[in-house]
């Protein structure tokens, strides 16, 4: 094969991107387990899957199902109001675990 002079170019398209700065793990997993942000996130993930399971027996467990346009729309998208406005869901994390039982 010819060699060119691009061959001692590094060509950045090959190299891994890092999107988000590396942490040691050790200091990840400190972080999610103690943030009720994280464990809020793992509950409601966890609460939908069993309760998809629950509702709908028979549906291939590997698909998932979320119902739209339900009344409960309205509390994340309130009418006349931008939602980006509204408190978002870290904002509740403790207190929705504390109401339903989960402390840390």
């Amino acid at each position: 094969m010819a060699t060119t002079t691009h061959d001692s170019i590094t060509d950045r398209r090959l190299e891994p991107r890092r999107l988000l700065p590396r942490r040691p793990i050790a200091d990840a997993h400190d972080l999610m387990r103690d943030d009720p942000r994280y464990a809020y996130l793992e509950w409601l993930r966890m609460e939908a899957r069993i309760l998809q399971l629950e509702l709908f027996p028979d549906l291939d467990p590997t698909r998932d199902f979320t119902p739209c346009n339900t009344f409960a729309k309205s509390f994340h998208f309130p009418t006349g109001v931008d939602w980006r406005k509204v408190p978002k869901p870290s904002t509740r994390a403790a207190k929705v675990l504390a109401a339903v039982g989960v402390t840390a």
